[in-house]
């Protein structure tokens, strides 16, 4: 096992290697060349994007998983049985609890530069206290689901739109994702001819759903659509302490 191991590491370092060596202009006309900006006028980040992603996802299913999962249970076992430890654990997890509040608030308090933009938070405290008021069992709210479902979307929402870096990232993704999309122009030229677009719904937009559908079933069979949906419904899990099957539903609804 050690060995197949040990091959699997040499085979991903080589690719690793490999691909570094393609995807430079130095020792070739590559298909997708690393070039100038990271997100303007790059053919090859969203390329490189993926195989990282991929070599990630390896490097974690062959090694770093198991090494992590051996690594937790013996500090479980090692202060299974101290109450000490107990102690100190839950404390610690109320007062990250705490900071991240403080954390989100501080951060909120002092870059609002007008008192109005503050309004909105009177519309969300309302929604959360006319829940409260309107359900049967109060007493079973889960305010940590609730709580960090909020600072989620407030730490998406200033990635995006407060950092440079973040609104440069998403608008890439969408410009890759209408790339992407746009290669169902080909199979729709070629069925219905050059002017398929004259008759918009009917032959462009149905090509693109079909397209779309078959990429998806495509990888739903060989199970990278399994394996996503996996791991995001284990993140939302571990952050919004809710059932499996629930955060799985939420996120088949992504591609519903």
């Amino acid at each position: 096992k050690l060995s197949l191991i040990v091959i699997k590491i040499l085979l991903l370092v080589g690719f690793i290697i490999f691909f570094g060596f393609a995807m430079s202009e130095k020792y070739g006309t590559p298909a997708f060349p690393i070039r100038g900006n990271v997100f303007y006028g790059n053919q090859g980040f969203a390329m490189f994007i993926l195989v990282a992603c991929a070599v990630f996802i390896a490097a974690w299913e062959i090694i770093l998983r198991s090494s992590l999962v051996r690594l937790i249970q013996f500090i479980s076992r090692a202060n299974r049985n101290r109450p000490a430890w107990i102690r100190i654990s839950k404390l610690l997890k109320r007062v990250a609890h705490i900071l991240v509040f403080l954390a989100v608030a501080l951060y909120v308090g002092l870059t609002v530069a007008q008192p109005r933009n503050l309004v909105s938070l009177i519309g969300i405290f309302a929604l959360i206290i006319l829940g409260t008021l309107g359900s049967k069992y109060p007493h079973q709210i889960r305010w940590k689901t609730v709580l960090y479902s909020f600072i989620l979307q407030f730490l998406l929402a200033v990635f995006v739109i407060r950092v440079d870096a973040g609104f440069e990232l998403f608008e890439f993704l969408g410009q890759e994702v209408t790339k992407f999309i746009n290669n169902a122009d080909a199979g729709a030229k070629f069925v219905f001819g050059e002017t398929f677009e004259q008759h918009f719904y009917v032959f462009k937009i149905t090509s693109i759903i079909i397209f779309l559908g078959s990429v998806i079933n495509v990888l739903y069979y060989y199970g990278v659509m399994q394996y996503v949906i996996g791991k995001l419904a284990w993140l939302m899990q571990k952050c919004l302490n809710t059932t499996a099957a629930e955060v799985c539903i939420h996120i088949l609804y992504i591609w519903g």
